[in-house]
């Protein structure tokens, strides 16, 4: 992971900062990922692959509250990944 690529990527990872690689990563791509893959999880688990009822009464609901649940989460992750980074590759 030492490699001048990887390198290069983390100096302008680091040059553009922890708040907005929190926002970008953690908010954005893991909460919205995590997101689509739970809720998609939890109408199968619940209907099956009856897909005509994923999208019934509450769905809405629902995936405000897993956002909200996976974004904090992506927090953490991009907060524990940033300073993993820094102790790996160098302040």
């Amino acid at each position: 992971m030492t490699s001048s690529k990887s390198m290069q990527r983390w100096k302008k990872i680091k040059k553009q900062g922890l708040f907005r690689f929190i926002v970008v990563y953690g908010i954005l791509l893991f909460g919205i990922v995590a997101t689509i893959i739970a809720f998609f999880v939890d109408r199968v688990w619940i209907y099956g692959l009856d897909y005509s009822n994923y999208f019934t009464e509450g769905w809405g609901r629902t995936v405000f509250e897993t956002y909200i649940k996976w974004s904090i989460i992506g927090i953490i992750w991009s907060l524990w990944m940033w300073f993993l980074y820094v102790k790996r590759l160098g302040k």
